[in-house]
């Protein structure tokens, strides 16, 4: 374009300023801002307007003031009145006050993204509105008095914004929300239903009625509506059910109102029973940059502080805490900013929704920030390295090197290979990472973050998270809770945000009241205002009705390139969102710049996101139902046909299958969703994507029992090391996989049943049914002649005999099963735990039978199992069971070191079930030593954890201990009581092994206790018991003083 001003003239193609034809010299950012001042000439331009456009977000007003005066001293100096050209317009904006003639035409209009592809996906939008149904009971009354009331009841209508939808025979509907300037269509409709309710003029005889409903509705054009009939529907119900002069609102209405209205519940809806000052929505004009930061002084000085503190050299954790739109992410960009990008690296991880149950998928992605190339020392071997390319994304699902790990093992690796990586980087710059929405983390991740939060102090490492409220506690100690601002700091933000616009401080202080301190509300508020409506009543009530203005503000084809982010989720690849518009990836990079410069997304590395969530809410409340699950369709087809690298999750796969209607397609995805956190050993996610899968099954489809079984089976392990051996979960998600497997299974997964409802009947002290499920192992190991099943099945029978006090046929079933893997040693870890199980109660059994030197031999086997290959579960199983071989023996500091030994290894691997057993046996072992205190201490921890998993099994056993401790203390009476509850709890779960113990300490205790005839019933009893159960005498001995 060229224009002619005064005696210049100024081509912005050729970038060029002649005055008189001779040259004018002006810097590049200053001729920038002349040329766009002369093309708007018709107008003051904003001071904000010109930093959005030619500064970056955290540029100081003082570049724009140099940048005038150089524009004011180059037209001055070439001609005298030159410098009056720029009119400024104090604290609001700069307007170029001189003629300006267009000396070239106008250049044809840019032409939209080309034409869509065939395959390309139409969009319909919908809008929010409400029907309002008036009902008339015309009776007596005069038709010409009824003419009048209409047309009174349509101007009424047409006075709020609405349109007559259809005329009936008994009273018409209308609907609000129509026009995009006036989106709160439900206070509109309110209004309206009052003020007819409140008419006098109506005529004798007629009685009229008022519903309102409201929902989503699919504009034909922007003033066109095709109304669905639900939603018209909804409110002839409403109306017909209410009494006359009333108005019942349904409760779609009744929340878009807040606290506008206030309603009394009725039989259908609710009654409107009066209804504040009349208030309107209307369009917004987005901003880019972001008004100046106002207020958080304390903040800022709190997290320099903490940046002197990492610079010093003492790693920094600190929570930001507050609800959506309170301003964390703006504080976090404040902070940021303020920083040295020279003396500090910084890095910042999106937490997203889409992603919370993605293990790892925050810390994938600083680890693929951070490691293109992984620093030196941070790779020690080819565990690591496997560790490493799997974080990355690019490790094959079964890495052989991460085989032979257990899931704490790999838990640990990967946490340990995490903070070296950190620490590395930290040797070279100190590290600044951010954490967006910790509340959308993942649990795996949550996991990684806990162990590195721990061990912070010591590494150059700064950490900052933000996150809204929740249940859980903060991820650090170190908990700032940003409150709302206060109402001088919101009129400054609300000022600032908007200078250009004239409101009156009696507006201001309305709209700084309805947004409550929220920065965010605040801002959309003021980017309204900035359209030119009266801001004191015709702005919208909600942050949600500012987006879906805001969005409805924008060009068609925007609009369908957010609708489309918002469906794919975050991050939305713009390759897949082109594909989807049926265009080029170039075509649709101008208008993805335009979105990012409006404010509404952000382009990172991943993807497109949006800038704060509820954007993206509202935009895809905004897609007609019926094109969301299209696009969910065509998103899932091209994920799976496009060979992305890295493939996308199966959970975000099973989403969109999900969301299209495609359940056959999304169940198989939530399957491998679910075994792949199990192999990551995130148990918390395997749990949600097995119970997503198990959501959609249809107990009437045949095909759906071998899903369904599937998904059980992810679902039973993974809530088993969640919960416990003795959940009920665990119980019923095992039962219910053993009736379909017998309908759909194959010998695999009975096997996988059966191991499963094994373990859990027998911890939950129903041995019968353990027995059976033993057996039923045995008729399947006999029949397959697998030797680690027969190992197995074997182990399973006689752990269970020995609880039921069959000891010779038990040490014969653990022996026949140690035998079976004599020259094919277990090759997995679940064998090489029931192996080392199988040895260890052998010792015991062997120990309670009198026979040492078995017993010692079985003790030796067991260690060398676990042993045999690092696995801490089958070194807590050979410790916590072989201290209770030493306990019987009467070998008290063998049965200490065991017993602390399993302690410390549960401890520190969250073994529940390990630890509440050393901790029983700790107890008996200092009881022995006469270290009551410390051993009662013990006790009731090892009895309390052992209990939270649901556990039945042994507790006979526990309290039994825990009566002959008493004795031991003298405390007589006390020991009766845990006697009689350990048989009681012997008889509940049929685990009558150590009852002749527990009769023998009864006998000793009713002794004390002056009632002889007692203390011979108990003696009697604990050696007919230890006769039939085969125990020898022995374990009678309670080494105690009379």
């Amino acid at each position: 374009m060229a224009y002619r001003f005064l005696t210049f003239e100024l081509d912005t193609g050729r970038r060029e300023l002649l005055a008189r034809g001779h040259p004018v010299a002006l810097p590049p950012k200053a001729f920038d801002l002349l040329a766009y001042l002369v093309t708007h000439h018709d107008r003051m331009v904003p001071k904000a307007e010109l930093m959005d456009r030619f500064w970056p977000a955290n540029t100081t007003e003082a570049a724009l003031q140099k940048a005038i005066s150089q524009v004011r001293k180059a037209l001055g100096t070439a001609d005298p009145g030159g410098g009056a050209a720029l009119r400024t317009y104090h604290g609001r904006g700069i307007r170029f006050a001189a003629p300006v003639t267009d000396t070239a035409p106008p250049p044809a209009a840019l032409p939209p993204p080309g034409d869509p592809r065939p395959d390309a996906l139409p969009l319909d939008e919908r809008h929010p509105a409400t029907v309002l149904c008036v009902t008339l009971e015309t009776g007596a009354g005069p038709a010409a008095a009824v003419e009048t009331l209409l047309a009174r009841a349509r101007d009424m209508v047409e006075r709020h914004q609405g349109r007559l939808l259809r005329m009936m025979l008994d009273g018409f509907t209308a609907a609000f929300g129509l026009d995009p300037l006036y989106e709160d269509g439900a206070r509109r409709a309110v209004h309206c239903a009052a003020a007819l309710a409140a008419l006098d003029t109506v005529p004798d005889g007629v009685d009229w009625r008022f519903g309102l409903d409201s929902g989503a509705l699919r504009p034909a054009d922007r003033g066109a509506w095709a109304l669905p009939g639900e939603i018209e529907r909804g409110a002839i119900a409403l109306a017909e059910a209410a009494q006359p002069r009333h108005v019942l609102l349904s409760a779609a209405v009744r929340d878009q109102l807040r606290g506008e209205a206030d309603t009394a519940p009725a039989r259908t809806g609710f009654r409107l029973v009066s209804v504040a000052p009349m208030r309107a929505g209307i369009p917004a004009r987005p901003r880019a940059r972001p008004p100046r930061f106002v207020g958080r002084t304390a903040e800022m000085t709190f997290l320099a502080a903490q940046r002197d503190m990492l610079l010093a050299g003492h790693g920094q954790a600190v929570v930001l805490c507050g609800p959506a739109g309170i301003g964390k992410t703006r504080l976090v960009a404040e902070f940021l900013a303020g920083l040295d990008g020279a003396a500090l690296r910084i890095e910042t991880v999106h937490c997203l929704p889409a992603l919370s149950n993605t293990p790892l998928a925050p810390i994938r992605a600083l680890c693929r920030a951070l490691c293109a190339l992984p620093p030196a020392g941070t790779v020690t071997d080819a565990v690591d390295a496997a560790l490493l390319q799997d974080l990355l994304g690019a490790a094959p699902p079964e890495s052989p090197a991460l085989q032979t790990l257990s899931d704490h093992q790999r838990r640990q690796r990967g946490r340990a290979l995490v903070d070296r990586i950190l620490t590395t980087h930290g040797a070279d710059r100190p590290l600044v990472i951010v954490f967006e929405d910790v509340h959308w983390l993942d649990a795996t991740s949550r996991d990684y973050l806990d162990h590195l939060l721990a061990g912070i102090d010591g590494k150059r490492l700064m950490v900052v998270l933000t996150t809204r409220p929740t249940e859980a506690p903060p991820p650090a100690e170190t908990v700032l809770n940003l409150s709302s601002l206060g109402r001088a700091e919101s009129l400054a933000l609300l000022r600032e945000t908007c200078p250009e616009a004239d409101l009156a401080a009696e507006a201001a202080q309305i709209l700084v009241d309805r947004a409550q301190g929220n920065p965010f509300f605040i801002e959309e508020l003021a980017l309204a205002a900035r359209a030119g409506g009266d801001p004191a009543v015709d702005l919208p009530g909600t942050v949600q009705a500012v987006i879906a203005v805001r969005i409805g503000a924008l060009d068609p084809w925007l609009r369908r390139l957010v609708y489309v982010i918002a469906v794919i989720g975050p991050p939305a690849p713009p390759a897949l969102v082109a594909h989807l518009l049926g265009q080029d990836p170039a075509r649709i990079a101008p208008g993805i710049a335009d979105l990012v410069r409006r404010g509404f997304v952000h382009d990172g590395p991943a993807g497109l996101g949006f800038r704060h969530i509820l954007i993206a809410d509202a935009a895809y409340a905004m897609v007609a139902p019926a094109d969301r699950t299209r696009l969910h369709g065509r998103i899932a087809a091209h994920q799976e046909t496009a060979g992305t690298d890295p493939p996308p999750d199966p959970e975000r796969l099973a989403w969109h299958h999900q969301e299209a209607g495609a359940r056959d397609r999304a169940i198989p995805c939530w399957i491998a969703a679910s075994r792949a956190a199990l192999h990551r050993s995130a148990r918390t996610e395997a749990v949600a994507f097995a119970e997503s899968g198990l959501a959609l099954i249809d107990p009437d489809t045949p095909d759906d029992a071998r899903h369904e079984l599937d998904l059980l089976l992810c679902l039973a392990p993974a809530l088993t090391a969640l919960r416990g051996f003795g959940s009920q979960d665990v119980g019923r998600t095992y039962a219910r996989a053993d009736r379909l497997n017998r309908r759909v299974g194959t010998v695999r997964s009975e096997i996988r049943v059966r191991v499963g409802l094994w373990i859990h009947t027998w911890v939950r002290g129903r041995l019968a049914q353990s027995l059976r499920h033993a057996d039923r192992l045995l008729a399947l190991a006999d029949r397959i002649g697998d030797p680690a099943l027969t190992l197995q099945a074997h182990a399973s029978r006689g752990q269970v005999l020995m609880h039921r006090g069959t000891l010779a046929t038990a040490l014969n079933h653990l022996a026949t099963g140690l035998a079976a893997i004599e020259t094919a040693p277990p090759a997995t870890m679940p064998a090489q735990n029931a192996a080392t199980s199988c040895a260890a109660y052998a010792s015991w059994v062997a120990r309670m039978m009198g026979r040492q030197a078995q017993a010692a031999a079985f003790l030796d086997r067991s260690r060398a199992l676990a042993e045999l290959q690092e696995n801490p579960f089958a070194a807590a199983i050979h410790f916590a069971l072989c201290s209770e071989s030493y306990m019987v023996a009467d070998d008290v500091p063998a049965c200490l070191d065991y017993a602390d030994r399993a302690v410390a290894l549960s401890r520190d691997h969250d073994f529940a079930f390990w630890l509440g057993t050393g901790l029983v046996m700790r107890g008996w072992a200092l009881g022995r030593q006469g270290a009551h205190h410390a051993a009662f201490a013990a006790y009731d921890e090892g009895i309390a954890v052992f209990e939270a998993t649901d556990a039945r099994v042994q507790l006979a056993n526990w309290h039994g201990l825990r009566a002959e401790t008493l004795l031991a203390a003298g405390r007589d009476r006390a020991a009766l009581g845990a006697a009689q509850h350990a048989l009681t709890c012997a008889r509940r779960a049929e685990d009558v092994y150590f009852t002749p113990r527990i009769h023998a300490v009864a006998a000793r205790a009713q002794a004390r206790l002056g009632h002889p005839d007692r203390a011979a019933d108990h003696d009697r009893q604990a050696a007919a018991l230890a006769r039939r159960f085969g125990m020898g005498a022995h374990v009678l001995n309670l080494a105690l003083p009379n």
